[in-house]
């Protein structure tokens, strides 16, 4: 991951491990989606600096026309929005992916969340600490 990327990472990894709905194997798409978003904010930068339109010279006079920069942040917006939504990191989506789970867990007790002898021994079902870091958690090789 570029280092624009990685000023995110803690900030996002460390919200969305609170909340419990990543696992370490979101880690690629989790790395996209910092890095999706430091090129919005540079995009956003440019724009506050430039403008959101530009003027051009043409046989028919000035012309005003939209800047690049614009095309390719409202194309990162559409990147994030998706990401987003992949990972509850908005209100409608973050409702839908918590009535999964809380199906899950219903479901779940419908069978009396009852566990065989051998995910007894194996330790299945047991609650296994958060990781110090958000950057532990998404080590490569990591198992949690």
């Amino acid at each position: 991951m570029r280092a624009k990327g990685r000023k995110f990472w803690e900030e996002v990894a460390g919200y969305l491990i609170d909340s419990r709905i990543v696992r370490a194997s979101d880690r690629n798409a989790l790395a996209r989606y910092c890095e999706t978003l430091a090129d919005y904010v540079a995009m956003t930068k440019e724009l506050d600096m430039q403008g959101h339109v530009y003027k051009s010279k043409s046989n028919h006079g000035e012309l005003l026309r939209i800047s690049p920069y614009f095309m390719v942040q409202e194309r990162l917006v559409k990147r994030l929005q998706d990401l987003e939504d992949r990972f509850g990191l908005t209100p409608a989506s973050r409702q839908q992916i918590m009535a999964r789970m809380a199906a899950g867990s219903q479901a779940a007790l419908t069978f009396g969340n009852a566990q065989t002898p051998n995910e007894k021994e194996e330790g299945a079902g047991m609650v296994v600490e958060a990781p110090a870091s958000p950057v532990d958690f998404f080590a490569p090789g990591t198992v949690h």
